[in-house]
């Protein structure tokens, strides 16, 4: 077996020694368990580590490359999901999976998001995504005039405003030197009254800006560079949310157009499917609201059991008791 195994390692005219490289797949038939075993040590540690799914992972273990530069690994990633082999296997596997009676395709919940959400088609977003850069770019080059003729370009042109584009207008008032701090406060309540964003990211913008006031105070604001990173990173959480929102309703939307396809089947009343729409238009009305159904916090609240007996001003009291931590 060892002999087998160095033969394999040291055998000529194969990359990365054995049958590894482009020649595996025809070499592991030679090579027999021995060859297999040694081609895929660590195969499955690389494909975590390049977080591949599906058909390109089952590629990726069929012809692994040898060790290559990040530039050109992700360019052999590239080249292999668009492989033939790699086309086959996505193949196989839609045809594998079962598709579930009276489901949408891919097009007809795209247009059914289109039709319930007008702020997602594919001219505003582009028309949206375009103004966003340029308002990052004046807001980076400290060109405020031009900042403010995009804005109000926008606004001209009806452009619906988005989780991201609300928060380009908050940290643009912050940092704008002709404007007041409590023009952000004006546009955050009108992000909450638009009553389609997340409570999280209405309390996260909130708790960040009252902040910021309570430092102005004192005058300890942060400068205009921490002002930017920081935007940066809200920018980054709101377009994570708005993925999140538009996700959840375009999944919904499938899910009750599907019902629906599956009741008028059945023979439901055209009565039915009308009072069923509008239940659906209702339902959905309420949850694009931002409002809690109650408290985050059960009260009263009680105290962690580690924290029980133990009283401001007493020092460490049954310490003893927990010596391992200490």
């Amino acid at each position: 077996m060892a002999w087998l195994l160095s033969r394999a390692v040291t055998a000529p005219g194969t990359a990365g020694g054995g049958c590894a490289g482009g020649m595996h797949s025809a070499a592991a038939s030679r090579c027999g368990w021995a060859c297999s075993w040694m081609r895929s040590f660590g195969v499955e540690r690389e494909i975590k580590r390049l977080r591949l799914k599906g058909s390109t992972a089952d590629a990726y273990r069929r012809s692994k490359p040898p060790k290559l530069h990040k530039s050109m690994l992700q360019q052999y990633l590239k080249t292999l999901k668009a492989r033939d082999d790699a086309l086959d296997l996505r193949g196989q596997d839609k045809l594998a999976q079962a598709k579930a009676p009276y489901a949408l395709t891919s097009e007809e919940k795209t247009a059914l998001l289109v039709r319930y959400l007008p702020d997602e088609n594919e001219a505003t977003q582009r028309l949206r995504k375009l103004g966003h850069r340029w308002m990052w770019r004046w807001i980076d080059r400290r060109d405020w005039k031009r900042w403010d003729a995009c804005l109000e370009r926008m606004k001209a042109d009806s452009i619906p405003f988005d989780e991201v584009t609300y928060n380009l207008m908050i940290f643009g008032m912050l940092l704008h030197p002709r404007r007041e701090d409590v023009e952000a406060q004006l546009f955050l309540a009108e992000m909450a009254g638009a009553r389609k964003f997340h409570p999280a990211l209405l309390r996260l913008q909130s708790g960040f800006v009252d902040s910021y006031f309570e430092l102005k105070e004192v005058d300890a604001t942060p400068s205009r560079e921490n002002l930017q990173k920081v935007a940066k990173t809200f920018w980054r959480i709101s377009l994570l949310f708005k993925k999140r929102r538009v996700k959840e309703l375009r999944q919904r939307l499938a899910e009750a157009a599907s019902e629906q396809r599956r009741l008028a089947v059945a023979g439901y009343s055209d009565e039915r499917r009308i009072e069923e729409q509008q239940e659906l238009e209702d339902a959905l009305a309420g949850t694009m609201s931002d409002e809690e159904d109650g408290p985050r916090v059960k009260f009263p609240a009680r105290r962690p059991r580690q924290l029980q007996g133990v009283h401001r001003g007493s020092g460490v009291p049954k310490r003893r008791h927990h010596k391992w931590k200490h």
